[in-house]
């Protein structure tokens, strides 16, 4: 399994917030040095090393609650012309 280190933590998302998006870097394989964005279930911190079932696939970005509310805003105007 590839080893990554915790590089930065992004927010935590799931229904009750039990999952933890970070970003991490690889520190082997032919994909060393790249940085993945992951879904975490444990608690983590930066610098921690996790190891990862697959590098292939990268979580999708959360929404923050500003983007949503740019969103519902922009379709409010379209609604409006």
């Amino acid at each position: 399994m590839p080893l990554a280190e915790v590089v930065e933590i992004v927010g935590r998302t799931g229904i009750y917030g039990e999952v933890i998006q970070v970003m991490c870097k690889m520190l082997e394989g032919k994909e060393s040095e790249n940085i993945l964005r992951r879904n975490v279930r444990t608690p983590v911190r930066v610098g921690d090393i996790i190891s990862l079932k697959e590098i292939e696939r990268e979580s999708r970005p959360i929404e923050t609650a500003q983007r949503k509310l740019m969103k519902l805003k922009n379709k409010n105007k379209r609604k409006a012309r």
